[in-house]
């Protein structure tokens, strides 16, 4: 018997996205979990990582379809984290609580850091 394997070419997705901030939130899904992007440029960023580690394109969907897929709970652990979201910081209690916000609301970060922020508005 002879097999015969064919060689493919990977096409690998080149990540040099150069994205603004500019806020206008896209929502997407994997099919099990929404994620909220801050624009779609970084969207298509987070989609050309996921082509590289083999995973499959996160689509886009509405804000209450993201909503029906948000965690409702979150493990009782302290672990606090700050988002500021170009405007004010805010903290949270753990990343779930504020992956939690953010896929509830909307609202993104600009940037984020561990720890309680240290001008919590």
């Amino acid at each position: 018997m002879v097999s015969h394997i064919e060689t493919a070419t990977i096409k690998r997705c080149n990540l040099q996205f150069k994205c603004s901030l500019v806020d206008q939130s896209v929502s997407a899904t994997d099919g099990k979990k929404c994620y909220v992007f801050r624009n779609s440029c970084l969207l298509a960023s987070k989609n050309c990582q996921r082509k590289n580690e083999c995973k499959s394109e996160l689509r886009v969907i509405t804000r209450e379809k993201c909503k029906s897929l948000c965690t409702r709970f979150c493990p009782a652990i302290y672990k606090p984290v700050c988002c500021y979201d170009g405007k004010v910081e805010k903290s949270f209690s753990s990343g779930c609580e504020l992956e939690r916000y953010i896929c509830e609301t909307g609202k993104t970060c600009s940037s984020t850091q561990t720890g309680k922020c240290d001008c919590d508005l």
